[in-house]
C-alpha cells in the first residue's frame, strides 16, 4: 500500500515539474494553474484497487524467473499495450522498470530481516541471475551496497 502511494505521489511530481517544464519552454505568459487539482493527485478506487492486485500479483511472483509483461497483462486481463499505457500513467513506470523496483524491494526486504545470508542468495532470490548487476542496481536504488546488510 505505502510502495503504491509512493509511486503515485512520485508521477504526480514528476507531472508537475514536466507541466513546469513546459511553460518555460513555451516562453508564453499563461494564467493557467499548474498546480495538479486534488482528484489528480488522488488515485480512483479502482486504480488503487488495481495498483494493489498488481503488486501482489508481482510480489507473489517475484520469484518467478518466466515473469513478463506479456504474462502479468494475461493474468490482469489485458493487452500488453493497454497494461503499459495504465501502469505508465499511474506510476510513471515502465511495466519492466515496476518489475525491477518490486524485486528490488523485495530484496531490501530479505536484507533487512536477514533472511538470506549472503548477497548471492538474496539476488538469486528476486531472480537476478547476475549478482554483480544486481549489486549495482542496488546501490544505485538505495545508495547502499547490500553488502552492508551482514557486517
Amino acid at each position: 500500500r505505502v510502495r503504491i502511494e509512493n509511486s503515485l505521489n512520485r508521477y504526480s511530481i514528476r507531472r508537475a515539474f514536466k507541466l513546469q517544464e513546459d511553460e518555460k519552454d513555451d516562453q508564453m505568459p499563461t494564467n493557467m494553474d499548474l498546480r495538479l487539482s486534488t482528484k489528480e493527485k488522488m488515485p480512483s478506487l479502482t486504480q488503487s484497487s488495481w495498483l494493489k492486485k498488481l503488486e501482489t500479483l508481482v510480489l507473489d511472483n517475484a520469484q518467478n524467473n518466466l515473469m513478463t509483461v506479456g504474462w502479468l497483462s494475461d493474468n490482469l486481463y489485458m493487452s500488453e499495450r493497454q497494461f503499459q499505457r495504465r501502469l505508465k500513467s499511474l506510476t510513471g513506470l515502465s511495466p519492466l522498470e515496476y518489475i525491477k523496483e518490486v524485486r528490488l524491494h523485495e530484496a531490501r526486504h530479505l536484507l533487512e530481516n536477514k533472511i538470506k545470508t549472503n548477497v548471492s542468495d538474496v539476488a538469486r532470490a528476486v531472480c537476478f541471475k547476475d549478482t554483480s548487476y544486481f549489486i549495482k542496481i542496488y546501490q544505485q536504488r538505495f545508495a547502499k551496497p547490500p553488502s552492508d546488510y551482514f557486517q
